[in-house]
């Protein structure tokens, strides 16, 4: 077993893995070998081997800096494969396409809403919000310059936590763009069929395919979102030149709707509006509610960290992407949400006709009629980028999972001529069209909140471990792993006797124990602190091109928000994803468990070390050679 592995063994090794009942335990006594049947105990460890098999962060960077430490070099093995992907983007690419991710149809109908429900103090809703998301943003923005690889939250859990976590992150984020995809295109095309008065959906209603509605499953055909989703695939496929080039000018358009609604609204400012009403208008349990409907409303930023293999700086770009990206959105949200709460009263807001299209009927209400022509056509290109942003790291996620060896090669493959991971798109792209066809999306479109909450509580906890790990001794690091695992979950508990324990305990009895709970989350917090303080190297964040700032204060900050709005989502939210995550974990267990290449890789290295576990057919192989 000291020769070296060939590609004809390795597949046979890993053809003998895929079916237990082929594998042998056995051990070579000259040409003899003993093999017997392997027990359930030996599976259930080679699936805890999975669970924890980490790709080291050096392979998984596979880069080098010049001199300036900015330009990325190619390593290798990048230099020595065609199978790549091309660094084209730039800072200001990024910048967009984190704008134009988050910034679709919320920020024209998101923001009248809320102002109806919270008054003038919707800025500070928006204001908090970003503050929050801005938190998970920092984390994002060191990992994805340290390892700028396709992947995402996948490959950064992949470095730090494990395999199988990894696999749940990367199909937790399929799942996201998928059904974020599906919704977007139908809100698109409900909301055109909107301005045409209702002619498209009731032509399809009035026809054969208006009998196949199922409430809550399937809905009216709406083949008008599903060439959408088609035709902006095709523009993905073409290359990330001519899809940033897309989204880019669609940005502009959004953006220029924006700066002419805060512009035109500034000369029809009522001061009243504000003066003649209480600025926190709702109670706490509302402002807060709102408060996490706008923190949903900032999620798109984690496609910059998608992108980050086709980042011509990464360690530059990406932190200036997203948290430019950010402050961007920011300012848009304040800005309309300010006019709009001055323009009119906020309770003119709360009528039907209004919370459909609330800046519309709020120009309306000032005899600016004209005005809606503008916003809709803001409304529709804001919701284009939106969809755009949503479809552009679909194939880019399953390129890095097929990659890895967790999905097959076919999907790992990239176009030589656009250099995009064509198979990928065709799969994800025909998929999300079929739901935005045939099915009602609404019900699934919550599914993204927490796909997206659990991959920024992901990001920010590998943060921690990951810095606590490389500054400090084996021993202690796990200690520090243990305690944000303890965070995590103390945060959770404090978080749902908080929203929900008014309603089985007295007064008295629930500030007594939301007291004893926000104490007990603050135990972890002070260890990590008292480690951080006694013994923590910090020249390693200094060597970081970018680095989360106050390290371990800002990632405990952003899981703490992530739990705390995390558990006002509805229970059939986690139903859905729960069941969605259950047949990933049947695909990772029947097929990427064994097709790891990170596990064939140490399977071979085990080998070439004389392993006492071997298998019967490979050594019977090397007794006759």
């Amino acid at each position: 077993c000291a020769l070296p592995i060939s590609r004809r063994e390795l597949l046979l090794l890993q053809y003998l893995e895929r079916f237990p009942h082929r594998l042998f335990s056995a051990t070579l006594n000259g040409s003899q070998t003993h093999t017997q049947m392997p027990s359930f105990k030996q599976f259930l460890h080679t699936a805890k081997d999975s669970f924890f098999r980490r790709k080291p962060i050096t392979e998984a960077a596979e880069h080098t800096f010049d001199e300036n430490n900015e330009k990325l070099l190619p390593s290798d093995a990048e230099s020595q494969t065609t199978n790549k992907l091309t660094r084209s983007l730039g800072g200001f690419d990024l910048v967009l396409l984190g704008i134009g991710s988050t910034l679709g149809a919320g920020v024209y109908i998101s923001t009248g809403q809320i102002a109806a429900a919270v008054g003038p103090s919707v800025i500070f809703c928006f204001f908090i919000a970003a503050a929050a998301s801005m938190l998970a943003g920092f984390s994002y923005a060191e990992f994805a310059s340290r390892v700028p690889k396709a992947g995402s939250v996948y490959l950064f859990s992949y470095v730090t936590i494990g395999e199988m976590v990894a696999w749940i992150m990367g199909w937790d984020l399929i799942l996201e763009y998928i059904i974020g995809t599906a919704a977007v295109a139908r809100s698109w095309s409900a909301y055109f069929d909107n301005l045409t008065g209702g002619a498209m959906s009731q032509a399809m209603n009035d026809s054969f395919f208006g009998s196949w509605r199922i409430d809550g499953v399937f809905s009216v055909p709406d083949p008008f979102a599903f060439m959408l989703i088609l035709i902006l695939s095709f523009i993905v496929c073409l290359g990330v030149k001519e899809s940033a080039l897309f989204n880019n000018i669609c940005t502009f358009v959004n953006l220029f709707v924006i700066l002419f609604i805060t512009v035109v609204g500034c000369f029809y400012i009522d001061i009243s509006n504000w003066s003649d009403v209480p600025f926190f208008a709702a109670d706490s349990t509302t402002f807060i509610a709102n408060v996490a409907t706008c923190f949903f409303a900032y999620i798109g930023f984690d496609v910059i960290a998608t992108s980050a293999e086709e980042v011509k700086k990464p360690g530059k770009d990406i932190p200036v992407g997203i948290i430019g990206s950010l402050t961007g959105c920011l300012l848009s949200y304040m800005s309309v949400s300010t006019i709009i709460s001055l323009i009119v009263p906020f309770t003119l807001l709360s009528t039907e006709a209004a919370q459909s299209a609330p800046l519309s009927a709020a120009f309306d209400l000032r005899g600016v009629g004209w005005a809606r022509h503008i916003i809709n056509i803001g409304a529709l290109v804001g919701m284009s980028t939106s969809l755009l942003a949503a479809l552009f790291p679909l194939p880019r996620i399953i390129y890095s999972l097929a990659r890895d060896g967790l999905l097959p090669p076919f999907f790992s493959q990239i176009n030589q001529r656009f250099r995009t991971p064509i198979n990928g798109m065709l799969l994800a792209g025909s998929f999300a069209g079929l739901l935005a066809l045939l099915f009602d999306v609404n019900a699934l479109a919550s599914m993204m909140s927490v796909g997206t909450i659990i991959a920024y509580t992901t990001v920010s906890a590998s943060v921690l471990i990951l810095r606590y790990r490389d500054a400090t001794t084996p021993a202690v690091s796990t200690k520090c792993t243990s305690a944000v695992v303890v965070f995590i979950l103390s945060a959770i508990i404090f978080s749902l006797s908080y929203h929900y324990g008014q309603r089985y305990f007295s007064d008295e009895a629930y500030y007594a124990i939301v007291s004893i709970l926000g104490a007990e989350t603050l135990l972890p917090v002070v260890y990590l602190f008292y480690i951080r303080r006694t013994s923590f190297d910090t020249t390693v964040a200094a060597a970081l091109k970018y680095a989360c700032p106050w390290v371990p204060a800002v990632p405990l900050l952003a899981i703490g928000a992530n739990m705390f709005f995390i558990v006002t989502l509805d229970y059939m939210h986690w139903v859905r994803v729960g069941g969605w995550l259950v047949v990933g974990l049947v695909i990772y267990l029947s097929y990427g468990m064994w097709n790891s290449l990170e596990r064939n890789k140490r399977l071979k290295e085990s080998l070439l070390k004389n392993d006492s576990y071997v298998y019967a057919d490979v050594v019977s192989y090397y007794v006759a050679a």
